[in-house]
C-alpha cells in the first residue's frame, strides 16, 4: 500500500515539472487587469461631498432625525436646524434659523424621495409652496433655497 502511495506521489511530481514544448518566442505575453484602489464615484457626487440626487441616498438621508445647516445670503454665513421624521415618501419636520429650533421662525420642510425635491412652506403647519431640486446623502442634504437665493447644506447631528 505504501508503494503505491509514492507512485503516484512521485508521478505527479514528474508530470508537474515536464519540460515546455512551445518555443520561446512562441509565447504570447497577457496583460494584467488595471487596478483601481479608489471606490467608485456615483454619478453626480464628485465635487458635491459624494451627496447625489438618486432615490436611495434620498432615504438615506431620511433615516436621520437631526440636522444642523449653513448657507450664505447676503455674503453672510446663516445657520438654521432642521428636525425630520420619516414619512414617505420621504421625511418631513421643520427647519429653522438658528442653532436651537425656534417654533415661531420655523417653516414647513418636506423631502420628497420619489422625486428627489427638498419642498418649504411658509409655516410648520403650511402645505410646502416651494419645491426645489436637492441632493443627498446617508449624512447630509443640500438645497438651493429659491426664497432666499442661497444653497443650504444641512449636515445630521
Amino acid at each position: 500500500m505504501k508503494a503505491v502511495a509514492v507512485m503516484l506521489f512521485a508521478g505527479f511530481a514528474v508530470s508537474a515539472c515536464a519540460a515546455e514544448t512551445a518555443p520561446t518566442s512562441e509565447r504570447k505575453s497577457v496583460e494584467q487587469p488595471a487596478t483601481n484602489t479608489d471606490p467608485p464615484v456615483p454619478p453626480g457626487a464628485a465635487g458635491n461631498d459624494g451627496r447625489t440626487d438618486s432615490e436611495s441616498s434620498c432615504f438615506a438621508t431620511c433615516s436621520n432625525v437631526s440636522f444642523s445647516c449653513k448657507g450664505q445670503q447676503g455674503g453672510q454665513s446663516v445657520v438654521f436646524t432642521a428636525q425630520m421624521a420619516y414619512e414617505m415618501p420621504g421625511c418631513k419636520g421643520t427647519f429653522s434659523q438658528g442653532v436651537t429650533p425656534d417654533p415661531e421662525k420655523a417653516v414647513n420642510l418636506a423631502i420628497d424621495c420619489s422625486t428627489r425635491k427638498v419642498c418649504l412652506g411658509a409655516t410648520p403647519d403650511a402645505a410646502p409652496t416651494s419645491c426645489v431640486q436637492g441632493t443627498f446623502s446617508a449624512f447630509s442634504f443640500s438645497f438651493t433655497n429659491d426664497a432666499a437665493g442661497q444653497n443650504v447644506v444641512c449636515t445630521r447631528d
